[in-house]
């Protein structure tokens, strides 16, 4: 997937890392975006926590999950490719496990976010024919785990066979989902929060509630508030993936 938007994207800033130990600093972003993988996490909660860490103040947060199973036809495919992995560990709740109504906005609001809204969002999946449905698929992080395990060609043939059920007359194939979105802020920075702490000559020490790779080193400053203009995207490639986008823009100020 990163290889692909590579591709298309020249010169873009992608990274892949966990989710639950972002590499990036506190407040270096105006908003972020976790579509379809926080459920995913080990830890939803600290995965939410670090979101809201590199977030500033106030920023936009935009979490999405899957929705209603009984409104999500990929859940077909979804359960075709699990069939083909080792069990989830105990507790692992799944592509479904915070589908239920109030479930991801309970979540968000436990990691200091701030859930102002929550919506349901109509997202086909939608190919030209089985061949094109099935390369897309096979892009998925639990694709190609599967891939792995037990080789592509019985991944490949096993997503086919889920895909001709859903060919069209056309001989296009059509999945209807819906996912679940809650548009949400994040409620305060480092400061805020009492993980940074005054030191000595005007400086700003990290305190132990920081991890230790993003740490406000001690003599470095805080100058007020600042903006990063940068977006990070947290989404499903092998799992965990981010972007960050930065153009020129007018006055030499870069925009996203």
């Amino acid at each position: 997937m990163l290889e692909v938007a590579r591709r298309r994207l020249d010169g873009a800033d992608l990274r892949q890392g966990d989710v639950e130990a972002l590499p990036y600093a506190d407040d270096s972003f105006d908003a972020v975006t976790a579509f379809n993988s926080v459920q995913y996490a080990s830890d939803p909660v600290r995965a939410l926590r670090e979101i809201e860490r590199v977030a500033t103040a106030g920023a936009a947060v935009t979490v999405t999950t899957w929705g209603d199973p009984e409104r999500c036809e990929a859940r077909a495919m979804l359960a075709a490719i699990a069939a083909l992995l080792p069990p989830p560990p105990p507790g692992a709740g799944g592509p479904f496990a915070l589908a239920r109504p109030g479930a991801l906005e309970a979540l968000v609001e436990s990691a200091h976010l701030s859930a102002e809204r929550a919506i349901g969002v109509a997202a086909p999946f939608l190919y030209p024919d089985v061949a094109t449905g099935v390369r897309a698929s096979l892009s998925s992080g639990p694709a190609q785990a599967a891939v792995q395990r037990v080789g592509v060609d019985r991944v490949r043939s096993t997503v086919a066979a889920v895909l001709e059920q859903f060919v069209q007359p056309d001989a296009s194939v059509r999945l209807d989902n819906v996912f679940r979105v809650v548009l949400a802020r994040a409620r305060a920075g480092p400061w805020e929060r009492g993980e940074v702490r005054p030191g000595g000559d005007g400086t700003l020490v990290a305190t132990s509630g920081v991890p230790a790779e993003h740490r406000v080193p001690a003599g470095s400053r805080r100058a007020g508030p600042r903006r990063s203009d940068r977006i990070s995207a947290v989404g499903p490639c092998g799992g965990r993936c981010h972007r960050q986008d930065r153009v020129p823009g007018a006055g030499g100020r870069e925009t996203v």
